[in-house]
């Protein structure tokens, strides 16, 4: 009887009844699917951001016409819903899924796929926060600045309050600085690499230089 209860104890466990190898097989199939989907989706953002247009029917641009968008009516909206709060920000907003896609196709799942994705869009806004305090050249057409309406609020509110203590110039160069530092922390974040990753990755390529040498 007991022979009998370890057997069916062996029996439902995952090592038993599914070899590790079918396992590892099934997982890293999964993973490339989901990277695949997850590329073609940001191929399509992309397309539609490249070929939008303030002309284009939009929630604030209410048209009568013909998208140019290639990706028609979605992708004008979508496009310029993205442009009008992100800016120039949207390149941040793009570059991580893509970076997503590619792990997840070599393999590499998600480390902590909540926080990761909060890291992502965090990064995206603080990126818009960043440009929005340069400077847009004369051929820029959105009334925001290069970060957009999400970079502009957040980088006004930031000076409001720091200006109450500190100098304007003084206050945006420390929130310039803090957001350039903020936008790093929650990039490295956002794509799954860590501080002991990249003290790791230091201390090695430090030993790999003094073989060379």
């Amino acid at each position: 009887a007991q022979q009998i209860m370890t057997h069916l104890q062996t029996a439902e466990t995952d090592d038993s009844t599914i070899p590790a190898a079918l396992r590892r097989f099934l997982h890293n199939r999964l993973l490339e699917a989901c990277g695949a989907v997850l590329l073609l989706a940001s191929a399509l953002l992309c397309v539609s951001l490249a070929t939008w247009s303030l002309e284009d029917p939009s929630r604030s641009h209410a048209v009568d016409k013909e998208p140019v968008n290639w990706l028609g009516t979605w992708g004008a909206y979508v496009s310029d819903e993205l442009i009008q709060f992100f800016g120039m920000g949207v390149v941040v907003l793009l570059a991580i899924p893509v970076i997503w896609a590619f792990r997840l196709l070599t393999h590499k799942a998600f480390v902590q796929p909540a926080r990761q994705i909060v890291m992502w869009l965090a990064a995206a806004w603080l990126a818009s926060a960043c440009l929005s305090m340069v400077t847009p050249p004369g051929t820029w057409v959105l009334a925001a600045g290069l970060g957009g309406g999400g970079g502009d609020v957040l980088t006004t509110t930031a000076v409001d309050v720091l200006s109450l203590g500190l100098k304007t110039g003084f206050a945006k160069f420390l929130i310039f600085c803090a957001g350039l530092f903020a936008f790093f922390a929650a990039f490295f974040r956002a794509i799954g690499v860590f501080p002991v990753d990249l003290v790791l990755s230091s201390q090695l390529f430090g030993e790999r230089s003094q073989d060379v040498i």
